[in-house]
């Protein structure tokens, strides 16, 4: 407790998930290996101590194999057991590679069928396709009809996969919810894609990119305290530095534990909101 009333969210993290109410959705996670980065951990069992160590409720989670090897196919089912091994904690999300456009919605709808998945992952900068490219169109109009949520890796001035091509994405398609990660990592990038989500209200921001001093508190100014996700880039990255950003940055309790679960939730609910 603090002296002005009960505890507030730097407080319940500092004392363990146990301390407190406070409901916390990574909206970017891992499983699988990567060239670029040394892990330790890359398995199912791994992310869920982690998510339990620090009192995440859920993960969107995909697999690092279609990225590395390109058997989309094979990371889509080690997350789909996953989901089956740990029911209600992961919502796994279907790798696809525009590269093979026949493959594309029947490994969508294999997913959805078998899994129960309702998200989407992209990697616009490795499988070399600009995220307002129609190779896309067969995704958006599959999550469209279906709802599913599309998550996409971004970068705020990359050559391929731009917040601003994934906004665009967004107008096209405004049934379809979009989650632009890494969103930052700089103050000319938090205009960017706050610009984004301003000209979307089916536009979101994920902030696991690295983030310098102040820059969350700029990106929930410039796309609003509704659009920002809580993510952590785990299990690739700490998910104890993504919490400790939300935790000690200068926006209101209320503020910080939308960012950390609430927004997320929403967008969460909002994909089983049709189930009996």
């Amino acid at each position: 407790m603090t002296a002005a009333g009960p505890p507030t969210v730097s407080d319940i993290l500092k004392n363990g998930p146990g301390a407190g109410d406070l409901h916390i959705v990574d909206f970017h996670t891992h499983l699988g290996r990567w060239y670029q980065h040394w892990a330790s951990e890359d398995r199912p069992e791994h992310l869920i101590r982690s998510m339990d160590q620090f009192g995440v409720k859920k993960s969107v989670v995909h697999h690092l194999m279609g990225l590395a090897s390109g058997d989309v196919r094979r990371g889509n089912d080690v997350i789909g057991q996953a989901m089956r091994d740990y029911p209600g904690r992961l919502e796994g999300a279907v790798e696809v590679n525009p590269n093979y456009r026949d493959a594309t919605v029947p490994e969508l709808e294999r997913c959805r069928d078998e899994y129960d998945m309702r998200a989407i992952k992209l990697y616009p900068h490795r499988h070399g396709f600009h995220l307002n490219d129609r190779a896309y169109w067969p995704v958006y109009e599959f999550a469209g009809k279906h709802g599913f949520v599309v998550v996409s890796h971004t970068g705020a001035r990359a050559a391929i996969g731009t917040p601003v091509e994934l906004s665009e994405a967004a107008t096209q398609f405004p049934d379809v919810t979009f989650v632009a990660y890494h969103a930052g990592p700089d103050l000319e990038g938090a205009r960017i894609y706050g610009k984004c989500a301003r000209a979307s209200s089916n536009f979101y921001i994920e902030i696991c990119a690295p983030i310098t001093h102040n820059l969350i508190e700029h990106l929930v100014r410039e796309a609003g305290e509704d659009r920002v996700l809580f993510g952590s880039d785990s299990l690739l990255l700490s998910l104890s530095v993504a919490i400790g950003r939300i935790a000690s940055c200068r926006l209101s309790d209320d503020q910080k534990r939308k960012l950390l679960g609430l927004n997320g939730q929403r967008i969460l609910d909002k994909l089983r909101s049709g189930d009996s």
